[in-house]
């Protein structure tokens, strides 16, 4: 149940449905829970999370 939910979570962020977060889909998503970031803190998010190093967040990654 918890990995479906993250699913959820993970597909209502990757608004273009490519199977990847940007950077712009996580600000995006962030944004809609009231919660707002920079540019610079949500890169740094991103790169904290990109394991395969492509600047984009994976569900694996997420």
């Amino acid at each position: 149940e918890v990995r479906d939910n993250i699913a959820t979570i993970f597909k209502l962020i990757d608004t273009d449905g490519s199977g990847s977060i940007t950077v712009d889909e996580m600000i995006g998503g962030l944004q809609r829970q009231g919660i707002f970031l920079s540019m610079t803190a949500a890169k740094d998010l991103i790169a904290s999370m990109d394991v395969d190093g492509t600047g984009e967040i994976e569900l694996s990654e997420f």
